[in-house]
């Protein structure tokens, strides 16, 4: 058997079986309902824009505990003054 061939022959016997992989995954996803569930869980957004503001929103208004990360000072502070810095005037066109 060539070294190649045997250096791969030994990673597949190291290797977690798919039913090994599968039976971690489901335990993972079982914790982190466990904790969502509890309510221990944390969430972090990375960008507080038109996106990741109202989605940090959605998961305070259901009691998870929600970090933000922004590198607009302006915008941050404002986020800590309790202010939006987000326009919701109506532009349309009438």
């Amino acid at each position: 058997m060539s070294e190649r061939n045997e250096h791969n022959a030994r990673a597949t016997e190291r290797a977690p079986s798919e039913a090994a992989r599968s039976r971690a995954t489901c335990a993972k996803q079982l914790a982190l309902l466990s904790r969502i569930e509890s309510g221990t869980v944390r969430v972090g957004i990375i960008g507080l824009g038109y996106v990741g503001l109202p989605l940090a929103r959605a998961f305070a208004e259901h009691g998870i505990a929600v970090l933000g990360f922004d590198l607009d000072a302006v915008k941050v502070a404002k986020l800590e003054r309790g202010q939006s810095y987000i326009d919701v005037t109506d532009k349309s066109p009438e």
